[in-house]
């Protein structure tokens, strides 16, 4: 078959190679010519590739623009409505050198991590785009996350709570597609640390250094981890000192 892709001219030589010992090479000249058609559309491009975080919306438009002499007539359609994508069936009637902008919603909050894929379908009078697919490919990726303040190391007294030290874990960490972060803790038995509403409390039970490592998650991968001392000490006491005296020439 013959599908020109411009106007004017064409030739083309063809060779078929045969048994007939009078005829071992047999060519033919093609020849044909072809007429702009009257109806043409534009697409500025013929795939699309999204990357986003989880819990997140966003709306998109594929712009289609005339350039042919006579109306173009388009119907344009999603291949598919999975849960992640929503868009109309429209039909459009354009001038020439008209666009328009076909618009379609993405939705990340009820699917899980990975590469999905759909399509916009699309039928025209225009004779190379008389039906198309213009492929719409979707990556969900992790948002990282990230660490605000620091643990420091830290000194407290045994059994005084008004030395504990205490971290506000919500406004330590953030995570971009706002996952739930989950916390866990490993020490040694000189401080005693408790996770109380989002909160990190250490209060000191035992004379001495203690290492602590601390690990935030958000189940999808992403990991920090922390590593800080806190020093434990006996509360300073003092006792009455009684009055001396000395005589100033002794």
């Amino acid at each position: 078959w013959f599908i020109p892709n411009r106007d004017g001219s064409f030739e083309y030589n063809m060779k078929w190679s045969t048994n007939d010992p009078n005829l071992p090479l047999l060519n033919l000249n093609l020849s044909g010519g072809a007429e702009k058609a009257p109806y043409e559309l534009e697409l500025e491009f013929d795939s699309m590739h999204i990357e986003m975080l989880k819990n997140q919306t966003t709306e998109l438009q594929f712009p289609i623009t005339s350039v042919g002499e006579d109306s173009l007539h388009i119907t344009l359609d999603l291949e598919s409505i999975p849960i992640w994508i929503n868009g109309d069936s429209v039909n459009y009637v354009l001038g020439t050198d008209s666009t328009i902008y076909y618009s379609f919603t993405i939705d990340t909050d009820s699917i899980d991590l990975g590469h999905y894929t759909t399509g916009i379908r699309l039928n025209s009078n225009d004779p190379l785009y008389s039906i198309d697919f213009i492929q719409i490919t979707l990556d969900l990726v992790n948002g990282q996350m990230t660490q605000i303040q620091d643990f420091e190391d830290g000194l407290v007294a045994i059994n005084e709570s008004e030395t504990n030290i205490i971290y506000v874990l919500d406004s330590m960490f953030s995570d971009a597609d706002g996952d739930s972060l989950m916390y866990s803790f490993e020490n040694s038995d000189i401080v005693a640390i408790e996770l109380t509403n989002d909160s990190l409390v250490i209060q000191g039970q035992t004379v001495g250094m203690d290492t602590i490592t601390f690990t935030a998650v958000d189940g999808f991968g992403d990991t920090i981890v922390n590593v800080f001392h806190v020093m434990v000490n006996d509360r300073p006491t003092t006792s009455g000192i009684s009055d001396y005296y000395t005589r100033v020439d002794d």
